[in-house]
């Protein structure tokens, strides 16, 4: 009996071959192959080439999955195989190189966990500290975000409005403010009647491209805003799509649920229907276009902000669970304005690098578990406001209280006398 070769093997599965898969576990050591697979010559003209170091020999386990694995036959030494099978090394995964991906559905928003995730220890002041710094500060989301028109003029239609609002948020994506902005007012200038859906679905794609060649992926948005305006234009986006939660109370006179053509979905799945929406971008829109407060936007200044605070434990590494876990515990009322108020935060203070700890009121207070007390600030840019303004007043304002009170407690005794 022949002693078993235990050397190193690599499978090749049957279904890689052209003429089917064999009739033993292991193809017998005479099969014929009538042609040589398209991805074995491919993988061998690879291997072949001037850069390719070539590799000792290997015998190869030929894998039949139709058979019964516990089944045994013999392993085939490579030199006895056709020479068109007789690969020094296969740098790729067959399997996966053969293997087609069906079209993935278009995912369906999650819009809650399964087991909530608790509210974060001094979140509430953490917050009302972060307010007062934004009382102060004019970021570039507040002039030039989502919901401000081209130019600064507001149409008289609330359906051109609400289109304005959802190409902006489109555009943004990977984008700062005030280069979203120019786009979009370059698009309302140059397209014939203006930025509607009519006139950038039928828009040369040439002048877009040109409009928004500013915008970080603008090729790709091109296609993206274009595909969304004949979408619109052609409705039925919300067809089959329930309401969200918190549109009620909403003023919808005038407004067909079941379908407006010309008009941006109101729905989140017939917002994320269109390509370039994803849930934080569909969000958005409900609460800017619509004022439906569904859920919580997010993206990558609320994201960062949330964690360096230890709003989510653990550390979340997606705008998605971060998301997820804010709108678990977070106040309702609170779901539309946070992204307003850390975007603007992390666009001026808490920034991505070299975060402005020197001025933040959180650091101050010790309440940020992140803060940088040692920092080098002298040569960084001044934000132009002070956050202890109102303090240092407060504290100048209190001797003077002291004076008058021990003036009136002299002047008593004198009465008296």
């Amino acid at each position: 009996m022949t002693e078993p070769i235990r050397r190193s093997r690599r499978l090749v599965k049957d279904e890689d071959l052209e003429d089917g898969p064999s009739t033993s576990k292991y193809f017998p050591e005479n099969r014929h192959v009538e042609s040589e697979p398209a991805i074995l010559s491919h993988v061998r003209s690879k291997r072949n080439s001037s850069d390719s170091p070539t590799k000792p020999h290997k015998r190869v386990k030929l894998e039949d999955t139709s058979h019964d694995r516990s089944a045994s036959s013999p392993l085939t030494d490579l030199e006895e195989l056709p020479p068109h099978l007789r690969l020094q090394s296969i740098p790729i995964k067959v399997e996966t190189a053969l293997s087609t991906t069906p079209k993935s559905k278009k995912p369906v928003v999650k819009l809650k966990l399964e087991k909530p995730h608790r509210a974060p220890e001094n979140w509430e002041k953490q917050w009302d500290l972060i307010l007062r710094m934004r009382a102060k500060i004019i970021a570039p989301v507040d002039t030039l975000g989502c919901d401000t028109t081209p130019n600064g003029e507001r149409t008289s239609d609330p359906k051109i409005v609400r289109f304005h609002v959802l190409i902006s948020l489109i555009l943004s994506s990977q984008t700062r403010d005030p280069v979203t902005s120019q786009a979009v007012t370059n698009l309302h200038e140059r397209l014939s009647g203006g930025l509607t859906a009519a006139s950038l679905a039928t828009a040369p794609s040439d002048l877009v491209a040109e409009c928004i060649s500013k915008v970080g992926f603008w090729r790709r948005k091109t296609e993206y805003i274009q595909e969304a305006a004949r979408a619109i234009v052609e409705g039925g986006l919300d067809d089959g799509e329930d309401l969200p939660e918190g549109w009620e109370g909403r003023d919808l006179t005038g407004v067909d649920p079941d379908g407006r053509p010309g008009d941006i979905p109101m729905t989140l799945g017939g917002l994320c229907k269109l390509k370039g929406v994803g849930p934080k971008m569909a969000f958005l829109t409900l609460q800017c276009a619509w004022n439906i407060n569904a859920g919580v936007g997010v993206d990558t200044h609320v994201h960062r902000v949330t964690n360096r605070l230890s709003w989510h434990k653990p550390k979340t590494t997606d705008p998605e669970q971060t998301r997820l876990n804010l709108q678990s515990w977070l106040p309702r009322h609170l779901f539309k304005p946070i992204n307003h108020v850390l975007v603007g935060f992390g666009q001026v203070v808490c920034l991505p690098v070299g975060p402005r700890c020197d001025v933040c009121l959180l650091a101050k207070e010790k309440i940020c578990p992140v803060r940088v007390t040692n920092g080098n600030y002298k040569a960084r840019k001044d934000i132009g406001v002070s956050f202890e303004e109102e303090d240092e007043a407060t504290v100048k304002a209190e001797p003077k209280l002291e004076i008058e009170l021990e003036t009136t407690v002299k002047a008593e005794p004198e009465l008296e006398i």
